[in-house]
Order: C-alpha cells, then structure tokens, then sequence
C-alpha cells in the first residue's frame, strides 16, 4: 500500500492575528490528510504568533517561523524562507 504524497501549504504572514485562523482553520477541515503547513511570520506584532502557537499545539501538520534578516521582507521572503522548511 502506497501513502499519499506530502502536501506542503506554505503561509506567509504579517499582523494577521484577526485573520489568520480561519486560514487555518480552513486547512484542518481539509479532506486530504497528508499535509504539512508551514507559517512565515515577516515581523508581527499584533499577537499573530500566540495564535499561530494555539495551532502548532493544536495539530502537528502546523509550523509556525519567524523570518529571520537573512531574507528579504515582505510575503516572498517569509514564504520563500518556509520553503527551506518543506
């Protein structure tokens, strides 16, 4: 018996607090099981990574990273920094 192939969601972020769960909620009630989805945080302040921290605890599939200086700012670096992660 074969396994399904991994499916990674890659999310980028920022001060998506108010937001941010119904994404991921959204991705739990997902019908296909084998999946991962990684979170790029690119600097929030506003309580996005207490939320996202609610989600790793919740389910395992969840990751949840800071972008570090290392990468470019903005949706792209965050999301091309969670790649590295896939």
């Amino acid at each position: 018996m074969s396994k399904s192939p991994l499916v990674s969601i890659i999310i980028p972020t920022f001060n998506r607090a108010d937001l941010i769960g119904e994404t991921l909620d959204s991705v739990l009630t997902q019908t296909y099981a084998n999946w991962e989805c990684l979170v790029g945080d690119d600097g929030s302040t506003d309580g996005t990574e207490e939320v996202l921290q609610n989600y790793v605890l919740k389910d395992i599939g969840f990751q949840y990273f800071k972008r570090p200086d290392t990468h470019l700012a903005g949706g792209n670096g965050a999301r091309n920094y969670g790649f590295q992660f896939s």
